[in-house]
């Protein structure tokens, strides 16, 4: 295959990983490409390395297509800028942007670039709650509140991730759509006593059941008594979210297991086993970003080796 051909084939399936976005690279011999997709609860998640391109979703390609999706994306690695009828956005590492793949655009990337995206149908968004139409082509703040809230989570998601991340795939897609509707409303109020006090009973049952298959936002949120988007405000108004406390809460179990010497006959697999962990890499992957340093090592350190 040629130069000239390979651009074209790349320029082709990134577009149709993009749901039918015209794409097109800027320097047609020196050019770089790489997606990776996985199905994700009631939609896709999809991670993109690419060089400088261009893309763009035309009124034609809509009208021919009829696409009801929402993307939801978070930028890891460099710049770009996004047009909308008037408005215009600028990408940067670490900034989450919502917009509907029924509305056109055209983007314009300089590469380096890597993003991973999330894809909804509008459908599915639905039947959870409503369309969070006041979030599209507009920044999402994540220095605080739902808005960093749903970054943390993007932050895990890619495809080679999913099967290892706190959650089943259906149930991290419940949670990201319940912070996107919270995240289009208003801020989260600080917390009065009697908040307070349920997300202590809460928190305090989720570390009583760390391992528990049960353990997702839907159905902790009805054993309580409460709505999801209560358990979502609840969290976030303490600065965390239901998976990133999740995450926390299982590791410091962890560390207390490989801590435990009665355990040690336990292997790391086991132990990841017991504080909730269905993936023995990723909760090594996870620790050693914790802690800095393996379970194993952690273990030997604890024991005086």
């Amino acid at each position: 295959m040629g130069q000239r051909e390979a651009k074209e084939y790349w320029a082709d399936h990134v577009g149709d990983a993009c749901h039918g976005v015209r794409c097109d690279f800027r320097d047609a011999d020196h050019f770089s490409a790489s997606t990776e997709y996985v199905d994700f609860g009631f939609g896709k998640v999809t991670q993109f390395w690419l060089s400088d391109i261009q893309a763009q979703r035309l009124p034609f390609h809509i009208s021919r297509d009829g696409l009801e999706i929402l993307c939801l994306s978070l930028i890891r690695k460099g710049n770009g800028k996004i047009y909308s009828n008037s408005d215009e956005l600028y990408w940067r590492p670490g900034d989450v942007y919502c917009n509907p793949i029924s509305s056109p655009f055209q983007a314009e990337m300089k590469g380096p670039v890597e993003f991973v995206t999330l894809y909804f149908e509008k459908s599915w968004i639905r039947s959870i709650g409503s369309v969070p139409t006041g979030l599209f082509f507009s920044e999402i703040s994540t220095i605080s509140g739902w808005g960093k809230a749903i970054a943390e989570m993007m932050l895990e998601i890619s495809p080679k991730t999913m099967g290892g991340l706190a959650l089943p795939a259906a149930d991290i897609a419940e949670n990201i759509a319940g912070l996107l509707a919270l995240c289009a409303g208003p801020d989260a109020a600080p917390l009065r006593a009697s908040g307070r006090s349920l997300f202590d009973r809460l928190r305090s049952d989720m570390r009583d059941r760390l391992s528990s298959p049960s353990l997702s936002p839907a159905g902790f949120a009805a054993e309580h008594g409460i709505s999801v988007r209560t358990l979502h405000s609840l969290f976030c108004a303490t600065g965390t979210s239901f998976m990133a406390e999740l995450w926390t809460l299982r590791l410091e179990r962890s560390r207390a297991l490989l801590a435990n010497r009665r355990l040690d006959n336990k292997n790391i697999s086991e132990i990841a086993v017991l504080a909730g962990f269905s993936n023995a890499d990723h909760f090594t992957a996870r620790f050693r970003k914790a802690y800095g340093m393996s379970p194993t090592k952690y273990r030997q350190v604890t024991a005086g080796k």
